[in-house]
Parts: C-alpha cells; sequence; structure tokens
C-alpha cells in the first residue's frame, strides 16, 4: 500500500492515520458541544472558537512546515 500525502507532510502512514484519527475525535466533540450550544445557548459559550484554536495548535506542531506552506 502506497499513498503519496503522507510523505508530502514528513510523516509515515500509521502516525498520518493516528493524528487524523485524532483530529476526527477532536471534530466530533465540537460538533457535539456546538450542536448543544445551539440549543441552549449558555453552554460550551467559547467551546467552536477553543477547539479551532487547540487543532490550529496541534496542525502547527505535526509533519513539516514546507508541506503545510505548500498545501
Amino acid at each position: 500500500m502506497f499513498f503519496h500525502h503522507p510523505k508530502k507532510v514528513c510523516m509515515t502512514y500509521f502516525s498520518h492515520m493516528k493524528f487524523s484519527l485524532s483530529l476526527s475525535n477532536d471534530f466530533f466533540k465540537a460538533s457535539t458541544k456546538a450542536l448543544i450550544h445551539a440549543v441552549y445557548p449558555d453552554a460550551y459559550i467559547t467551546s467552536s472558537t477553543d477547539a479551532i484554536k487547540d487543532i490550529e495548535e496541534k496542525m502547527s506542531k505535526v509533519g513539516c512546515k514546507k508541506a503545510h506552506i505548500e498545501n
């Protein structure tokens, strides 16, 4: 099995998979909180902004900077 994308972002297939699954988990939690916030606005007031900041920080620490700039 050979994929080009993981190598382009300086990751192995399995490190890329692990990272992508962790992002999927983060997105799921953020989505759930946003749904609850939509129905009950006093809950999870900053959760969407917090999730964006957390994910941006995660993204800045993984792979290689060159790949993030090119893509």
